[in-house]
């Protein structure tokens, strides 16, 4: 009953908006101001990997080395008329998507309305920073709850800062003969409240509380940001609690997996030179019931990131070279974590990987 209310709340609130603007250019139709403006993200690297993962007893496995473009998208972006803009990123690599976000949004006094594939927000300033220039990447991201974009209707208002209300899809999981393994058993919606804050003197907040099948799952971002004087950092814990249903005698009841990571990115910029960087990030999940402290292994033998895991990550961009449009640079990444070996004794592995590359904005 709460979602289907601020669904229809949102969707009542976007309708006057878009009302409002369409009656605005009615009756002042010099008012528009179509533009249209093209830009390009791009990231490619060298990688060399130690592969040590796939250490055991009695076998060192070979490293390897790959060349790869990471990122090449085209941004659209402008505006339709001085109170509705735009923006929409192309993927030219493919994958599942030619389009990783489009959205249209539209504002109307202090309030502002979204509508398309939207940024969700989760994991605080870590997984909100620019994507093809991100150095560090905590396994937390390989569970967070939503994907980066989704569908949506975000709804944001001034509030020493600003205030954001998302209303995104709530599906059910199914399994192969088609029962509804989750609490919700038809397609609805939920939401996401974020509050990222205006500068308190040089810190910044965000705030973030989302839940999904029908309230039994939930995440909570607390994150801080500062920039000043050629430094810039965050420091985000993030806390994700996944309900699981579980037959209890004649019905069902709800377990919680509490998964908590922290994550601290720090860079400094010596200007015109380069911007060395520190990032570290922690993730572990307790599962309910009995707790395992190692993360999964597939049958097929691959290793999974998903309970007990460290990134570690130094190097530099080298701003000297190509400027903040064209920046080459350096770095050395760990991962490490937990794992049961073929005698079902736990050990840490790591694997490390050596990185040289450019991001650039074309």
């Amino acid at each position: 009953m709460l979602n289907k209310t601020i669904f229809k709340s949102v969707v009542y609130v976007a309708g006057v908006a878009l009302a409002s603007n369409a009656m605005a250019q009615e009756s002042a139709p010099n008012s528009m101001s179509n533009s249209m403006n093209w830009s390009g993200q791009f990231r490619a690297a060298f990688n060399y990997m130690n592969m040590g993962l796939n250490k055991s007893d009695g076998y060192e496995p070979e490293a390897q080395s790959m060349i790869s473009t990471e990122v090449a998208s085209l941004v659209a972006n402008g505006k339709v008329n001085s109170k509705t803009d735009y923006e929409v990123r192309f993927n030219l690599l493919g994958g599942t998507s030619a389009v990783d976000y489009a959205w249209v949004r539209t504002k109307m006094g202090p309030v502002n309305v979204t509508a398309g594939r939207l940024y969700v927000f989760q994991g605080g300033f870590d997984n909100k920073a620019v994507e093809y220039k991100k150095h560090g990447n905590g396994k937390y991201m390989d569970n967070l709850m939503r994907s980066r974009y989704e569908d949506g209707i975000n709804v944001g208002m001034d509030l020493a800062g600003e205030l954001s209300l998302q209303i995104l899809n709530d599906a059910p999981v199914r399994d192969a003969a088609g029962n509804a393994t989750s609490w919700n058993k038809e397609n609805q919606q939920t939401f996401v409240l974020n509050w990222t804050g205006q500068k308190f003197g040089p810190i910044m907040p965000i705030i973030t509380y989302g839940t999904e099948d029908n309230q039994k799952s939930n995440w909570i971002d607390v994150g801080v940001k500062t920039a000043m004087a050629g430094l810039d950092a965050s420091l985000d814990y993030s806390m994700m609690n996944v309900g699981t249903k579980t037959p209890d005698g004649e019905g069902f009841k709800n377990e919680v997996s509490t998964a908590t990571s922290i994550t601290l990115n720090v860079g400094y910029e010596i200007k015109g030179t380069a911007t060395p960087f520190f990032y570290l990030s922690t993730f572990d999940n307790k599962q309910a019931g009995t707790d395992a402290k190692v993360n999964s292994a597939g049958t097929d033998g691959t290793m999974n990131w998903d309970d007990n895991a460290m990134t570690l990550a130094v190097g530099a961009d080298i701003d000297a070279v190509g400027g903040k449009d064209y920046t080459p640079f350096v770095e050395i990444v760990s991962n490490s974590g937990k794992w049961n070996d073929a005698k079902g004794d736990e050990e840490t592995k790591s694997e490390m990987n050596i990185r040289v590359g450019v991001h650039a904005t074309l």
